[in-house]
């Protein structure tokens, strides 16, 4: 309770230099009107049009053909949130970010399978292990094109490549007629 006109006088100018330094900001009512939308992302920095947004990233992420229906679906969904450009890039550095991590641990696990079959391999088939890749690979050049890049550049549903599955899976593929 405010015990006189000043400190009453006090508090509402603290409160403006609040609003006024973004400290505090307008919450949108639940069914805003346009014109109710405009003004709150004009006051909050959010750019009217979701192709608006500045999307100078700090990192060395840089987007290519590739990438525009992904982050054209983003900035919708961003804009639809009132994000602004500060959020929305950082929401998408850490989505590259991710990808980028995600992408790094596949290549390690599939190298560590690659190695392992191997490993296996050259055991299993001692000194003629050479021989015996050979004949696997010649008998995959002799597939169709599409068929042979499926195979070795392929991945299946858990994410390994069916090259690595291929060389794991030694038994069948090294015993395959050629």
């Amino acid at each position: 309770v405010c015990s006189s006109d000043l400190d009453i006088w006090k508090k509402v100018r603290s409160l403006e230099q609040k609003l006024s330094s973004g400290e505090y900001k307008m919450a949108l009512s639940k069914e805003p009107t346009e014109d109710e939308i405009k003004e709150f992302r004009e006051i909050n920095g959010i750019p009217q049009k979701p192709e608006d947004y500045n999307l100078n990233l700090d990192s060395k992420i840089e987007f290519d053909e590739d990438d525009k229906p992904i982050l054209d679906d983003f900035l919708k969904t961003a804009h639809a949130a009132n994000m602004d450009s500060e959020q929305a890039k950082a929401s998408l550095e850490w989505y590259y970010k991710e990808v980028e991590r995600q992408n790094d641990e596949q290549v390690q696990r599939d190298q560590k399978i690659m190695e392992d079959a191997e490993d296996s391999l050259r055991q299993e088939f001692g000194n003629n292990y050479r021989r015996e890749m050979s004949l696997v690979n010649n008998f995959l050049a002799s597939a169709p094109e599409s068929l042979r890049d499926n195979l070795m550049t392929g991945r299946l549903a858990d994410g390994d490549r069916k090259s690595t599955r291929l060389n794991s899976s030694h038994s069948s593929v090294s015993r395959m007629p050629s």
